[in-house]
């Protein structure tokens, strides 16, 4: 997991790791998932959200500074559990006081990750019962709708771990969890979110990428059910090939295409939080 600072000196990454692997070997090194699994949950607590936090803190004394948060596989999982909550409460004390606030992150973003989609969904649940929307707030304090995310859950087409490995184990983890019959509105059942990533979860899906040329493009998916500041969504096999994949010149322009879109890079305008009521 990478928190990173940009500012006009450069760009700063800290690297946020674990021990979870315990076997090296190529056929055990499959069967280490479980381990791997209940050491990022137990990683997601109260220590890493500090040094998160505090990360965060030091990088905004220098006015200039963003901040955003990368987690890659159980890392995107570390990263949702820890962060998410967080979001969330900023989310509700917005919709609770009818005043806006502005974001702790500038951008979060999860990269193939093995968190459950079940999760994914209770955080959208949240965004849609709430209506707070991501907003740029100007000089004159006028509010208007940012065309960026708040949360990225992005997974690669051809990622067969999270495709196939993570239903698999956790097919095997449920067979004593005890599930509802049915999601809230007609979604998919609560097993069926609860052994799969939102990566493949299509009813998830907010937006869809295709290549033209040298650009990337994102388009909003007519008539989706996800339309919240929490963006999910595949990327094709232009942009990465595989689960490990998530370094090429297409996925950086797909990644500093987000901070653009909410101008995160304009010091006359300020990311908040805000009821669409409000705007």
């Amino acid at each position: 997991m990478l928190p990173i600072t940009v500012s006009r000196n450069g760009v700063v990454g800290l690297f946020i790791g674990w021990r979870g692997r315990t076997y090296s070997l190529p056929i055990l090194i499959d069967a280490s998932f479980w381990n791997r699994r209940v050491a990022a949950h137990r990683v997601a607590f109260f220590q890493l959200l500090e040094v998160l936090q505090r990360t965060l803190r030091t990088a905004k004394e220098n006015a200039d500074s963003k901040c955003f948060l990368m987690g890659h596989s159980m890392g995107g999982l570390v990263l949702e559990k820890t962060v998410g909550p967080l979001a969330m409460a900023e989310v509700l004390a917005v919709s609770q006081t009818g005043e806006s606030l502005p974001v702790a992150y500038d951008l979060i973003v999860s990269a193939n990750p093995s968190t459950e989609a079940l999760y994914t969904k209770q955080l959208v649940d949240v965004l849609k019962r709430t209506e707070v929307e991501l907003v740029l707030e100007d000089p004159d304090g006028t509010l208007r709708p940012a065309s960026g995310p708040l949360m990225v859950s992005f997974t690669v087409q051809g990622d067969g771990v999270t495709r196939l490995m993570v239903p698999l184990a956790m097919t095997l983890n449920s067979v004593f969890v005890r599930y509802r019959g049915s999601s809230d509105g007609g979604g998919p059942s609560q097993r069926f979110l609860g052994i799969r990533t939102a990566g493949h979860v299509p009813y998830l899906f907010s937006h869809s990428v295709e290549v033209r040329g040298d650009e990337v493009v994102l388009n909003e998916l007519p008539g989706r059910w996800n339309d919240t500041p929490l963006w999910v969504f595949q990327v094709p096999s232009e942009i990465s090939v595989n689960h490990g994949d998530i370094s090429s010149p297409l996925m950086d322009r797909l990644l500093w295409d987000f901070l653009d879109r909410n101008e995160v890079f304009d010091s006359e305008s300020e990311l908040r939080l805000a009821e669409t009521s409000n705007f």
